[in-house]
């Protein structure tokens, strides 16, 4: 199975995620989103007590792959290190785990989800395979934050040229290197 973790707006099938699931249904893997609050739900508290209620559906086991954007990837990771959950594969899209974003707007959200170091480091034991992709074109974190936090989490490294935000004003439309990781991760069973 796999899971889209949503960003601060929670927007969905917006961008790339129609291809995902076309394309994973092609390979027979499910594919589907946990839904957040958002707006001004957007808090830490409410998103782990929403995680919390997944986690009675056994919704998450050692085989699920989690595709997370900018929030949503600060929030697993902050999860899981909390809730020991283990999982097989993250992969991360346009993710900061730095505490620097450029819009001011989000900037008290951003702080709600900060994710320690220590955090990051239980993590690690947790997920099996960590993935970032990432591009030069991101309007709220400059290629040098994404490639620190990537480094951070111990990350493969997908660097797309021209790729931005993924958000739903992108135009990204298609994102390949999710697909050719989850058929790496198939390969790697």
């Amino acid at each position: 199975m796999l899971y889209i973790f949503i960003g601060i707006n929670g927007n969905k099938w917006i961008t790339y995620e129609k291809y995902l699931k076309e394309e994973c249904e092609k390979l027979n893997i499910k594919i589907d989103f946990l839904e957040f609050p958002v707006n001004e739900n957007c808090k830490f508290a409410n998103w782990k007590n929403t995680m919390d209620k997944y986690l009675t559906q056994n919704l998450i086991n050692e085989q699920t792959i989690v595709v997370s954007r900018c929030l949503g990837s600060r929030f697993i990771v902050k999860y899981a290190a909390m809730k020991k959950l283990k999982f097989k594969s993250l992969i991360c899209i346009a993710s900061s785990f730095k505490d620097d974003i450029t819009k001011e707007n989000f900037k008290e959200i951003w702080k709600d989800f900060k994710v320690y170091l220590e955090e990051i480091s239980q993590m690690l034991n947790y997920i099996e395979y960590r993935f970032s992709i990432y591009g030069d074109c991101d309007h709220l974190f400059s290629k040098d934050v994404l490639e620190y936090s990537a480094d951070l989490i111990k990350a493969e490294k997908v660097f797309v040229k021209d790729l931005n935000h993924c958000g739903n004003s992108s135009g990204v439309e298609k994102l390949p290197q999710v697909i050719e990781i989850i058929k790496k991760l198939q390969v790697d069973k």
